[in-house]
Parts: C-alpha cells; sequence; structure tokens
C-alpha cells in the first residue's frame, strides 16, 4: 500500500522557494533601475527648463530697452559720484564758513553782561579785529564801568573810548564811541 500524504500541498519545495527568491531580487532590481531611470529624466526635464530660463534671461539683458536701461543707470550712477563728491566739498566749506564766523553768540554774550543797566548800544560795528560800539548811557560813570568790564572779560586786547557827549539840552544822556580790538578769533574761539 501506498502512503498518502495529505501535508504535501503545504509543504514548499526548494525549487519554489528558490523561484520567489529570484522573483524578489529581479523585482528589485527592476524597481532601482526604474527608480533611477526615473531620476535620471527628472534631472533631464529640470536642465532643460533651467536652459530655457536662462535662454529667458539672456533674451532680456540682451534687448534694447535693457541694454539703454543699463546706459541710462551708469550715467545717474557717475552723476551720484560727482554729487557725492561735491557734497565733500560743501560740508568742508560749510565747516569753514562756521569756523572762520566773526560774530557768533558767545561774543554777543560777553558784550551783553559787561554792559551796567544804564547804557544801552545803538550801532555795533564788526570787522575781522575790531569792533565799534555807539552808543547811550546815563552818566559817565556807566561809560567808564562798561569799558572797565570790556576790558576784564578777555575778549578785548584794548577797548578805547573814541568819543563822549551830552545828549539834550539837560544832560540826563550821553552818548559815546568804544572802538576794541580784540584778542583775535582763534584766540578767542579756543576759550
Amino acid at each position: 500500500m501506498r502512503d498518502y500524504n495529505f501535508f504535501s500541498p503545504y509543504i514548499e519545495s526548494k525549487s519554489s522557494t528558490s523561484n520567489k527568491k529570484q522573483i524578489y531580487i529581479i523585482s528589485m532590481i527592476t524597481a532601482v533601475i526604474l527608480l533611477a531611470f526615473s531620476f535620471y529624466l527628472y534631472n533631464i526635464y529640470k536642465l532643460q527648463s533651467i536652459k530655457e530660463e536662462l535662454a529667458k534671461i539672456d533674451k532680456f539683458l540682451l534687448s534694447d530697452s535693457t541694454q539703454k536701461s543699463l546706459e541710462q543707470y551708469k550715467l545717474i550712477e557717475e552723476k551720484v559720484q560727482k554729487l557725492n563728491t561735491y557734497q565733500h566739498i560743501i560740508k568742508n566749506a560749510a565747516k569753514n564758513i562756521d569756523s572762520n564766523d566773526k560774530i557768533n553768540t558767545s561774543l554777543l554774550e560777553n558784550i551783553s553782561g559787561a554792559m551796567p543797566k544804564n547804557v544801552f548800544l545803538k550801532v555795533m560795528n564788526i570787522s575781522s579785529e575790531t569792533v565799534q560800539l555807539n552808543g547811550i548811557a546815563s552818566n559817565r560813570v556807566a561809560v567808564a564801568e562798561f569799558v572797565y568790564n570790556l576790558k576784564n572779560n578777555g575778549v578785548f586786547r584794548i577797548v578805547h573810548i573814541g568819543n563822549i557827549s551830552e545828549e539834550g539840552e539837560d544832560g540826563d544822556s550821553y552818548i559815546f564811541t568804544l572802538v576794541c580790538k580784540s584778542e583775535g578769533v582763534s584766540d578767542y574761539e579756543a576759550k
């Protein structure tokens, strides 16, 4: 009698296992090849689109309107550089003008600080080294006090009374003229 094996359909043979391994290996190789090929095609597509984009950019850059705009830009850039140079020169000139300013607030404050209560200035003439003051005072003592204060504030080297005369019929005010020689602009500004 012959033996019957009822489990034989469920038992795998060695040949079917090796066939499955071969199919698995072939399908993996095919998948890798397809993946590499699709990646290659994708890169070719990207390269082509980049080339087209570069061609458009080159066409734009070489167009007449772009060249004209570039020339205008260069001209404007040259003008801006010239203007920056001129601005630098003007700033230096403005600094020189400011530094050579003869009439400044310190000079005026020193003169007004030296004036007594009953002395009033009518005219002030300022030149490079002299200041001429014409004014009115209530008495000669006020004029002398003004001269003394101007000599002692350190701004003027020499203070000279040019003229004092009575004004009016009752002699209650005096007109005076003072000539003041300065210490020098550079000496004065250093203080």
